[in-house]
């Protein structure tokens, strides 16, 4: 997946992965990239456009929201002002 998306002009920038071990192993083949010790870093970088993942199936869906919420600030603003709303 990720040699497509360097083939086609992409950057690999950031890698997290909650396993140390995995990140080393992926570091031998991609030496591009840093490590970040949270997902969190990942989504609050203003900078990335693009998040790609290899995260357990069930588990994608959430993920890609998480960063389309955390890149979309109309949008991160609309469900802040939502739970505001249910709070009250």
């Amino acid at each position: 997946m990720y040699n497509g998306q360097i083939e086609a002009g992409g950057d690999l920038t950031y890698v997290y992965d909650p396993d140390t071990k995995k990140v080393k192993k992926f570091y031998k083949v991609y030496t591009s990239f840093t490590p970040v010790s949270s997902e969190k870093e990942i989504l609050e970088n203003q900078e990335i456009k693009l998040v790609a993942n290899a995260i357990v199936p069930s588990f994608r869906g959430t993920l890609s929201l998480r960063f389309w919420i955390a890149v979309n600030t109309t949008l991160r603003l609309a469900f802040a002002k939502k739970e505001k709303v249910k709070k009250q």
